[in-house]
């Protein structure tokens, strides 16, 4: 076929051929009941203000670049797909840090923000489009010091706040036997665009006349600039808020059109 094929409408009920090769193919309109290729290849693109077909198969359907403004699929097959998200991010310390019980903590090092969604100093992470996120926050620490005496067991408290409001807590016993603790809190939640997410950490201990408050101290947040076994923070994108079940799609019925015999100037015909 031609090398750069441009026309108003290409109308046919049925399309077979073997072999489309074309630096481009620009149409207004590209209907067909059926059309059956078995390699497609455009070096540059494929332009189209309406593109209809009851049923397309193609053996291979290769183009540099394409873009879709809806895409309806009732049955969808991929022998390989690997998903790439990149509503994502994690944060660590690049060293160890003292850190102030109860305020928002300091991640200094970005491992992962392909979406640019993340800002240092102080640490926040802005979520990009609303949907149900999963987060992980981990926690090392030791050298709990502060002015007064603790009495008994202090429990450390894990906060993940959204706009400044607790989110999700989790609580992480200290050990009698060590000064070191370890805890996480991992939790699927709901996230609207724009929200910012933030961290903290809280040690409640044991008082006479008020039973469990918030410790004034310090601890050693560990970091040496990896996540593994240090503390950190993820954050993945799993889902939109509105998803629609299989089936809910319509199968897109041929666009009638007349066209003139050299198949320029076509308009839709209603009564064909």
């Amino acid at each position: 076929m031609c090398m750069n094929c441009k026309m108003d409408c290409l109308d046919a009920d049925k399309i077979n051929a073997t072999k489309i090769c074309s630096a481009e193919i620009d149409a207004v309109q590209f209907l067909g009941n059926s059309a059956s290729i078995n390699d497609l290849c455009v070096s540059g693109s494929i332009k189209a203000t309406n593109a209809g077909a009851i049923n397309l198969n193609a053996n291979n359907l290769c183009a540099q670049a394409g873009t879709i403004n809806k895409l309806c699929v009732n049955d969808l097959t991929v022998q390989n797909m690997n998903s790439c998200v990149k509503w994502r991010a994690a944060a660590t310390l690049s060293t160890n840090s003292t850190y102030t019980l109860g305020t928002n903590v300091n991640w200094n090092v970005t491992l992962d923000d392909p979406n640019n969604n993340v800002t240092l100093s102080p640490f926040a992470y802005t979520v990009p489009v609303s949907g149900y996120y999963l987060i992980s926050y981990y926690l090392n620490c030791d050298s709990l010091s502060g002015a007064s005496v603790i009495t008994g067991i202090p429990i450390g408290l894990l906060t993940i706040s959204v706009n400044n409001v607790e989110l999700r807590q989790a609580q992480a016993p200290y050990l009698s036997f060590s000064v070191l603790q370890k805890g996480n809190l991992s939790a699927l939640v709901m996230l609207n665009a724009g929200d910012v997410v933030r961290m903290k950490y809280d040690v409640l201990a044991f008082d006479a006349n008020l039973g469990l408050v918030p410790f004034v101290g310090t601890v050693s947040l560990k970091g040496n600039g990896l996540f593994p076994g240090q503390s950190g923070f993820e954050i993945h994108y799993l889902s939109s808020l509105v998803c629609m079940p299989g089936g809910s799609c319509q199968i897109c019925p041929p666009v009638i059109v007349s066209c003139q015999p050299n198949m320029i100037n076509c308009t839709p015909c209603s009564n064909c």
